[in-house]
């Protein structure tokens, strides 16, 4: 299970650590008249005011055999907060990370481990800074193409598309020598506060989807207390 939490963590984090910015190619759509498609600079700003604003959300994410609940408390290295369930081949998977500390458990099990620092590290070091400037530092050179496609409708609501193409040297950067040849796009919906709803990441040929959804609203999580708490096994 760990190395589920920290393929699926990774993806999750490339998605939204790197969404958002790249050079405009396209500003034609049927609703041009009404609304400016971002610039790579306008789009930064506008996410991470938007961000800043609302600096929780849940995400649900399915894609190559995984499914993740988690609620995210976005903020500086000793802000960052997460809790929720993640679902591969295996049991359902309990995670909960803050105060710089990584805890899990099969679900259904009393108590919880606490990840070694030789796991828990690589986790927390892929969250690194998720503060709204932070994120907008990471995005700034990440982007090889970015395509205004226009306005669409999801669940009812006016959201605005846009197709990306991510640079390999920001894979690269972010995964390593593993990364090269590797090749990721994604869509992404962007709603009238500028926060993302939906997001679908294409690697090789495989999608995964994310849905975001209670930004801004109320999240508190703390760690488990320690009758609750257990060695991880072999450490």
């Amino acid at each position: 299970m760990v190395r589920i939490v920290s393929a699926v963590l990774t993806a999750f984090l490339l998605s939204l650590g790197l969404a958002g910015c790249g050079e405009q190619e396209s500003t034609e759509a049927d609703d041009a008249d009404t609304f400016e498609p971002y610039t790579r600079e306008t789009l930064l700003v506008a996410m991470g005011k938007a961000v800043e604003s609302h600096p929780t959300v849940r995400m649900q994410f399915e894609g190559a055999g995984e499914k993740m609940d988690l609620r995210m408390r976005m903020g500086g290295v000793d802000e960052v907060a997460m809790s929720g369930t993640i679902e591969g081949d295996d049991e359902p998977f309990e995670m909960i990370l803050v105060g710089s500390e990584v805890y899990g458990r099969d679900q259904g099990d009393e108590k919880y481990m606490r990840f070694p620092d030789d796991i828990s590290g690589p986790i927390l070091a892929d969250m690194g800074d998720m503060s709204p400037q932070g994120m907008i530092d990471d995005m700034r050179d990440s982007i090889e193409t970015m395509e205004y496609v226009g306005a669409e409708t999801l669940d009812g609501a006016e959201v605005q598309r846009y197709d990306v193409t991510v640079s390999q040297a920001a894979l690269v950067e972010k995964l390593g020598a593993k990364a090269k040849g590797l090749r990721v796009t994604y869509r992404m919906w962007l709603d009238e506060r500028d926060l993302i709803t939906k997001m679908t990441v294409a690697v090789m040929g495989v999608e995964m989807v994310a849905t975001m959804s209670e930004w801004g609203e109320p999240f508190d999580v703390k760690a488990p207390p320690a009758s609750q708490v257990e060695a991880f096994p072999g450490a």
